[in-house]
């Protein structure tokens, strides 16, 4: 038995409102339309093989073989079982609440890639995954309150200890615990300090090389070379190092700089560091010789020794060419000069003015210049020997430019005037009976006429000198 329904064209469908219920099937675009009672024309249901109304299961279901194929959406409030795949072209949301849950039955065969970097999260600070097997991790930060197992790659960012102590500061990219095993602050095993600070104490043995500063006491046995930073071995130690109860004896060669004090073996003071001196108190067992030939000087002009006990020759000059040696006449000691002997008459002035510390210069000024020759020899506070160039009302100039570190107007100073021919003590003929400035008793001086002899100390005032002409056989 046939069952028909309304039909006809569509556009006779659209002269009728069709009842609640009733359909209408259009002859030309074989569609299918059911009425509510209201819509002229119905509501569209079907057209050709596509079902265009909603469907409304009721607690009935969906079976079969086929396809699927919704452009909208698909809001399911229960379970949805697929034997087959399922495709989804445009976004994808599973539940609406945090109490719906997702079970993940199947395995992913695809990667996991969130829409935009650095925004989203893998799980919560209340809700954290229980473990992730991953076979290598990259991230730019790793927070985590204990990393068991092995951990092969780089960390970046500071270590703390189980006690919240600082082990490691990231900040100042420095360790600043201590390297310790369960009871003794040691190194174990092999450890690179190089380029690293060591702040504190080492206890303990330290196999290697040292490179850089080392500032306290070194406790214990040192063996091997301690090197400048020139690369020079500044102590060379060939046994270890023994305490010897006034401080750690070297027993090896010292070369280069030695800052500090110096012993004996019986506790003398040798070097003073801090009276930066030298005491000779002791005995000297060896020649001593300068360091470079005709450069350095025993005394000075200005600080010299009170008394030299000499026993043996002494050389002025090469040793081939003996100008001063000691001989004895009629058992008594005295010195033989060949050539006559000369000498620098000394003349005492005072600065007239202060010398600039530090200022490069060629004069100087004198309240006296009466009696300095051009030649003589003196020194300032912190200068070498200078000579005088010339002398001109007051001024000294000087040979060569000199750098001085102190002088003020009113010291003393003593200029040296250079000897001249073989002239015994003085190098000219008085002025007068009363001399000048330097003049000391026992000079002498003698020309074609007379002989000149000093019986007194210049003051300015006093008749000093005395001559007498000269006798033939």
């Amino acid at each position: 038995m046939a069952l028909r329904i309304r039909r006809g064209t569509n556009a006779e469908r659209l002269t009728v409102t069709p009842l609640a219920g009733e359909l209408i099937y259009t002859t030309d675009t074989k569609a299918l339309y059911v009425g509510d009672g209201a819509v002229v024309g119905g509501k569209l249901l079907a057209s050709g093989s596509t079902i265009i109304s909603d469907i409304v299961l009721n607690s009935n279901d969906i079976t079969g073989t086929g396809n699927i194929d919704i452009t909208g959406n698909i809001d399911v409030t229960g379970n949805i079982h697929a034997q087959g795949n399922i495709t989804a072209d445009g976004n994808l949301v599973l539940g609406d609440a945090d109490t719906d849950g997702i079970t993940l039955n199947a395995e992913l065969t695809s990667n996991i890639i969130p829409d935009q970097t650095d925004t989203y999260a893998l799980g919560s600070t209340n809700n954290r995954w229980n473990l992730a097997v991953i076979k290598s991790v990259q991230a730019d930060a790793i927070t985590t309150s204990t990393i068991a197992g092995t951990l092969d790659g780089d960390v970046k960012g500071s270590v703390f200890g189980e006690d919240s102590t600082p082990l490691v500061d990231a900040i100042a990219s420095k360790v600043i615990g201590p390297i310790q095993n369960a009871n003794t602050a040691v190194f174990t095993g092999s450890v690179d300090m190089t380029g690293a600070t060591v702040t504190g104490d080492v206890t303990g043995d330290l196999t290697g090389n040292v490179t850089g500063d080392v500032t306290g006491d070194v406790t214990g046995d040192l063996t091997g070379n301690i090197v400048d930073n020139n690369g020079r071995n500044v102590v060379i130690i060939n046994e270890p190092t023994i305490d010897n109860g006034n401080g750690t004896l070297f027993i090896g060669s010292f070369l280069g700089d030695i800052r500090g004090s110096m012993f004996g073996d019986d506790s003398t003071i040798l070097i003073d560091q801090t009276e930066s001196s030298f005491n000779l108190d002791g005995t000297v067992k060896t020649v001593i010789r300068p360091d470079a030939d005709n450069t350095y000087e025993l005394g000075g002009s200005l600080n010299g020794f009170s008394d030299a006990h000499i026993r043996g020759k002494i050389y002025i000059g090469t040793y081939d060419n003996v100008n001063l040696r000691t001989e004895s006449v009629l058992s008594v000691d005295r010195l033989s000069v060949k050539g006559g002997v000369v000498s620098r008459l000394p003349v005492t002035t005072t600065l007239n003015g202060n010398v600039q510390v530090g200022v490069s210069r060629t004069t100087v000024a004198v309240n006296n210049d009466s009696n300095i020759q051009n030649g003589a020899i003196f020194r300032l506070p912190g200068t070498d020997e200078l000579v005088v160039q010339s002398v001109s009302a007051g001024v000294v100039t000087t040979t060569t430019s000199w750098t001085a570190s102190g002088g003020l107007g009113g010291d003393q100073v003593v200029f040296y005037n250079p000897p001249r021919g073989n002239a015994v003590h003085t190098d000219d003929v008085p002025a007068s009976g009363i001399g000048r400035n330097g003049d000391v008793p026992g000079l002498i001086y003698s020309d074609a006429n007379f002989i000149y002899v000093c019986r007194g100390t210049y003051d300015g005032v006093t008749e000093i000198w005395t001559r007498s002409a000269h006798v033939a056989w």
